[in-house]
């Protein structure tokens, strides 16, 4: 992960071709599950096409800020994925 005053860029990779979404905020993530996944917050489209590399640039951050991000997969027969919430602080 690389991080700066105002933005931070993930990569991450999985073990299925998938399409990604980033959902990040200042808060904990509410999380739902039902039918589909709920997840509440700020979100930034990683990619729609199916592959297993990843990476997504989030922008326009608050700078000294502690943020929250989950990653959400989905694979090309429709199974979804979230990541446990993990954290990073902006400088």
């Amino acid at each position: 992960m690389l991080v700066s005053n105002t933005s931070a860029t993930l990569n991450w990779n999985t073990n299925e071709n998938s399409s990604a979404v980033v959902y990040y905020g200042t808060s904990y993530p509410s999380l739902t599950e039902g039918a589909n996944v709920t997840i509440g917050g700020s979100s930034t489209l990683a990619h729609t096409d199916l592959r297993s590399s990843h990476s997504a640039v989030l922008s326009a951050l608050n700078s000294n800020t502690m943020y929250y991000y989950v990653l959400y997969v989905r694979d090309g027969q429709g199974n979804e994925s979230v990541s446990w919430p993990a954290t990073f602080r902006t400088n």
